[in-house]
């Protein structure tokens, strides 16, 4: 109980049961990569006990958006990108500790088929095949 879990804002949360049980604090990644944006981040990670990633709804496109030369320069996302990638290779501080997916699959009898459609259009990937995953403060 008292648990702090971080989540993206712009993505749709998880439905949770016991929700009293925690306390929510939203990560505005999608914001511009500013020093106030991470002033605030920072912040909230030093507090969160859990980081909740619903789908790639942000990290898939952003991760995408670094050539700063080209791009508007409030629409480039190269602090964002290092964020995702010592998160998800645990320099952040936080270990994952479930992934949940849940892909196309066509069964008949002994012979099974699955689609990994992690490179499907965002709507497919976010709304009907979510791949979740939470990390826990080490």
């Amino acid at each position: 109980p008292g648990k702090i879990l971080a989540i993206e804002h712009w993505d749709d949360s998880l439905p949770m049961w016991g929700q009293e049980n925690f306390h929510m604090t939203t990560l505005p990644l999608y914001d511009p990569d500013t020093p106030e944006k991470w002033m605030s981040i920072n912040k909230q990670l030093q507090q969160a006990d859990f980081i909740i990633i619903a789908s790639n709804r942000l990290y898939t496109p952003l991760m995408k958006l670094t050539q700063c030369q080209t791009l508007p320069h409030d629409r480039c996302y190269v602090q964002t990108v290092q964020y995702y990638k010592d998160l998800f290779s645990g320099k952040l501080g936080y270990k994952k500790v479930a992934e949940f997916t849940s892909y196309p699959t066509l069964e008949i009898r002994n012979w099974k088929l699955e689609i990994q459609d992690f490179g499907a259009d965002e709507s497919f990937t976010v709304y009907d095949h979510p791949k979740i995953m939470i990390f826990k403060k080490q």
